[in-house]
């Protein structure tokens, strides 16, 4: 897990981030590329697309659109940054031309559209061309709802792993179903105006989380920006209808080897299991504690809870790490811990950045065989943890992930729902 650094002023630390992440793509895509000089290269090239509304697949007049830009240095600053505002014509679409090209100048496309922001990824102009560049890309929205029923956690997996100084890291992912045919824009999309980000998703996580910065690590959605609310921490991009993933990790402090990791359900929540790689044990009074399961070569003991959580309600979760060569565990049970105060710092990465290696202290562990395929629901969603895992320590290519994942979620989709989660909504088509 990465150690998740804080900043002495949040938001500086959000847009300096943001920006990090554009050069973090950038490497990505641009590995391996080198142009050579060329005096009839093309110094500057044009951004155009169209707003699609995904309710009706027509072209969405009067959208906003944003173009953030700016170029990087091999040091990861930003300089000579730009941003640029239009509105989508009556059929969609928008242009933004004279803009400078080369591989390091990234841009970023946003849509708003009914109170919600439509994240879009990042685009490069190359520069190793006799004519300016033209890239035609598109940006998806939805009608909005601000009312919080329509969203339901179909599961949330927490991995706990021991961490740096002391502490415990967790990797928390959560599959978000909108079972409404309108993006999700959160309740503070009603207030109109366009002054600033607003939430969207709230993330339930433990105060203390809070105080060493969370990081999106991964998601099937472009997270731009994570902000503090009254209720923790949240993501600004609207949810769009049917089934989201989002994976990020954060750290938590302890105490005499105890990590108080409770927190408060902010939606319906069907799924929750705890992964707790050894010597941590878990307690608390609506987990229970099951099988061990090995993932990455690694054992972790799983506890899940008997039934599901309502929004508002209190999941006490009390992280243990037992003694070597004590067999009596300290056990109590988890307190919800005082309002935090002082600056918050998240981190943010692009879901198509290359997440940060985790640091774990063994060795790199053989592959799960493919030979072996897995034959339960169960069985499947810890296989796509264990691959997501191995992604992060750095053991698979992006490609190879993506394949791999792709088919195991694939072969999800075609499992019947798990016993205890007869009535869970289904995905809006």
């Amino acid at each position: 897990m990465p150690h998740l650094r804080r900043a002495e002023n949040a938001g500086r630390s959000l847009r300096h981030l943001r920006r990090l992440a554009l050069l973090t793509l950038l490497c990505l895509v641009g590995l391996g590329v080198v142009s050579a000089p060329n005096a009839s290269a093309a110094r500057v090239g044009t951004i155009k697309g169209r707003v699609v509304n995904a309710s009706t697949k027509e072209g969405q007049p009067g959208a906003r659109v944003t173009l953030l830009g700016g170029r990087t240095d091999e040091s990861g600053g930003v300089t000579e940054t730009m941003r640029r505002t239009t509105v989508t014509d009556e059929d969609g679409r928008f242009s933004f031309a004279e803009l400078p090209t080369g591989e390091d100048r990234p841009y970023i496309l946003d849509g708003h559209y009914a109170g919600g922001l439509f994240a879009g990824g990042v685009i490069t102009l190359p520069s190793a061309t006799s004519k300016p560049p033209v890239i035609d890309t598109s940006i998806r929205v939805w009608p909005t709802t601000t009312e919080p029923d329509v969203i339901v956690i179909e599961s949330d997996a927490l991995f706990l792993i021991k961490g740096d100084d002391g502490a415990i890291d967790v990797l928390q992912s959560v599959e978000v179903v909108n079972v409404a045919h309108e993006a999700y824009i959160g309740r503070g999309g009603a207030m109109g105006g366009a002054q600033g980000p607003r939430p969207s998703l709230g993330l339930a996580v433990p105060p203390d989380a809070l105080r060493g910065g969370i990081q999106i690590k991964d998601a099937d959605i472009d997270a731009p920006q994570l902000i503090q609310t009254g209720t923790g921490p949240a993501i600004t991009s609207a949810i769009p209808p049917g089934s989201t993933r989002i994976s990020f990790v954060y750290s938590v402090d302890g105490t005499a080897g105890q990590f108080d990791l409770s927190r408060t359900s902010l939606y319906p929540t069907l799924d929750l299991s705890v992964y707790a790689e050894p010597p941590f044990v878990i307690d608390s009074p609506r987990l229970q504690e099951g099988e061990e399961v090995t993932i990455g070569g690694q054992r972790y003991r799983k506890w899940t809870a008997s039934q599901g959580f309502d929004p508002g309600e209190s999941i006490q979760i009390l992280a243990t790490a037992q003694g070597e060569g004590d067999p009596t565990l300290l056990v109590g049970a988890g307190i919800l811990g005082v309002m935090v105060v002082g600056a918050v710092a998240f981190g943010l990465v692009r879901r198509r950045s290359k997440p940060a290696p985790v640091r774990t202290k063994r060795p790199p562990q053989p592959r799960r065989q493919e030979t072996d395929p897995p034959l339960t629901r169960d069985d499947l969603v810890v296989a796509i943890a264990e691959l997501d895992l191995r992604y992060r320590a750095g053991e698979l290519g992006d490609q190879e992930w993506v394949e791999r994942r792709t088919k195991l979620k694939g072969r999800l989709a075609t499992m019947p729902p798990a016993d205890d989660h007869k009535g869970a909504p289904e995905p809006a088509s």
